[in-house]
């Protein structure tokens, strides 16, 4: 545990993006230091204990749904593991990273996705046209333009030009921690542009 602390806090923060970090320390409390893989010593950790738990974390609910973590999770807390184990070999506090072997989550186990019918967008539309509610119109605005949620939320008048009929999606906004660990929004340049 200590490990998982010093490699994130000291070593990995100012290396990743807020929302990377915030990932990585959720995985860290919420699943590695519940554990009792947690305690022991690093250099006596292997790789089946390391596989072992991670087959034990297919079987976790996340606290968000209620519904069994995602690929994307798990492979979080893998990705975390590998790392912090990477940091302790350059420190020679190991002589191999156990993780080395340990399978990731593929992508045949991610959920399907499931999009809109094109009767269910009609239905969608319809319901936001009848409310009148100007802040339901940002739905629509996605649909239509597949924007992230993250990129809506930052979109500002003076990102759309009216004349030429164009919008520039130039950053994205999102929550996140400050150093008093209290959450902000923050934003910054989308993932691609």
């Amino acid at each position: 545990s200590n490990l998982m602390c010093e490699w994130l806090y000291e070593n990995h923060k100012e290396v990743v993006a807020p929302q990377t970090f915030l990932r990585y320390e959720c995985a860290i409390k919420n699943y590695i230091l519940p554990h009792p893989i947690s305690n022991r010593k690093i250099k006596k950790i292997t790789p089946r204990e390391i596989q072992s738990f991670i087959n034990e974390t297919k079987n976790y609910r996340s606290r968000k749904t209620n519904e069994g973590l995602s690929s994307s999770s798990i492979n979080i807390i893998i990705t975390t593991f590998k790392s912090a184990f990477n940091y302790a070999l350059d420190f020679n506090l190991v002589k191999e990273n156990p993780c080395i072997k340990v399978k990731r989550s593929s992508k045949r186990d991610m959920k399907k996705v499931d999009s809109f019918t094109v009767k269910e967008q009609i239905k969608i539309e319809q319901y936001i046209e009848s409310t009148k509610n100007p802040e339901y119109f940002g739905i629509l605005l996605s649909l239509y333009t597949g924007l992230r949620i993250g990129e809506l939320l930052a979109l500002e008048w003076s990102d759309i030009d009216f004349v030429n009929g164009t919008m520039s999606i130039n950053k994205t906004s999102y929550k996140g921690r400050n150093e008093l660990g209290n959450w902000e929004t923050y934003e910054k340049e989308p993932k691609t542009f």
